[in-house]
């Protein structure tokens, strides 16, 4: 696969989706409680103490709570093919290939990735090769190999767009809350999120 050569290993690390899970309320849990205590321990702005006396950060609850709606409404955006040209904020479905002095690189292939217009997550200068190139378009750019034997040198990748698709996120709304998590409004699941946040607090302040 072409992710162990030109995507580095933070880039491709396991995440819970809500296919991985049996049921709405699992995924909801695993992946809150899976990113609390990252998100405490990335967050430097504040203090505060809660009635137990314990320490934690009052204004990162409230951001990374907000985060992590936003997560989940990116978990569950809908996505409408398009014809047009791909811009900010449209997904591509896309083949990667990946070539040195006209020869492939060994592992430097994949095909059916998706991946957000503008997000920066996977490959630099992939964002300016995709943006506006249409379904069947491809395109050419250097990326520099992070694995394998070459790791460290460039290499020419060829980018194909086979698919692109606007995405609309849902509204954070009592209907959005029910259908993510166990609770009825958004004001019970924002409370819980803010809970999980300050529990994972504690619990990093006592190892």
């Amino acid at each position: 696969s072409v992710l162990s050569q030109l995507i580095s290993t933070d880039q491709t690390s396991d995440i819970v989706t809500f296919q991985d899970c049996m049921d709405k309320d699992t995924f909801y849990k695993t992946r809150e409680l899976q990113k609390a205590k990252h998100d405490v321990q990335q967050c430097q702005t504040g203090s505060n103490k809660d009635s137990n006396g314990w320490q934690f950060t009052s204004n990162c609850k409230v951001g990374q709570t907000e985060q992590r709606i936003e997560l989940m409404r990116q978990r569950f955006a809908t996505r409408e093919d398009k014809d047009g040209a791909a811009e900010d904020g449209d997904v591509v479905t896309i083949d990667l290939e990946a070539t040195q002095d006209g020869k492939p690189v060994l592992e430097g292939s994949a095909s059916g990735l998706a991946y957000k217009v503008g997000s920066g997550g996977m490959i630099e200068g992939l964002d300016a090769a995709v943006t506006g190139l249409k379904a069947g378009e491809k395109a050419d750019f250097t990326a520099e190999l992070l694995g394998g034997p070459a790791k460290g040198e460039n290499a020419d990748v060829t980018v194909t767009v086979e698919k692109v698709q606007t995405e609309t996120l849902p509204a954070v709304d009592d209907e959005f809350a029910q259908m993510i998590s166990e609770f009825d409004t958004v004001e019970e699941m924002r409370a819980d999120l803010a809970d999980a946040v300050a529990r994972m607090a504690r619990v990093d302040q006592l190892n």
